[in-house]
């Protein structure tokens, strides 16, 4: 069972309506009404995402700013990186959030961790 989407090609025009559509919900839902300049991890919040900055290592292709744990319902944000707080960061984390709505397969994730709860080893 694969917790990703299919590899295609995503239109841009495709991304932002999805985009707009996330902040037509969040519009719906007072306590999650976006106020501008837009915060990013409130996007995530009512996505569901919990929000960390957490040191993390780099790998074999460097530094890694930022990462989403799906299975976790998690963005990790790099604490080692100053540069991150403010502007960066918000980008950084709506790129994650990206991540989320176009490649995670959100039912397959719920799927997973159903079976996890009931022993399944899937892993």
């Amino acid at each position: 069972m694969s917790i990703l989407k299919p590899f295609r090609f995503i239109p841009r025009i495709e991304i932002e309506a999805q985009s707009l559509e996330i902040l037509r919900q969040m519009s719906q839902t007072p306590k999650y009404a976006p106020k501008w300049p837009l915060d990013a991890s409130r996007v995530g919040e009512f996505l569901g995402l919990d929000l960390v900055w957490d040191k993390i290592e780099p790998d074999q292709w460097g530094t890694i700013v930022a990462r989403i744990l799906p299975l976790e319902g998690l963005i990790e944000i790099n604490e080692d990186i100053p540069q991150l707080r403010g502007g960066f960061g918000e980008s950084t984390i709506a790129h994650e959030i990206g991540h989320w709505v176009l490649h995670i397969d959100r039912l397959a994730v719920g799927r997973y961790l159903q079976l996890a709860k009931k022993g399944s080893r899937l892993r």
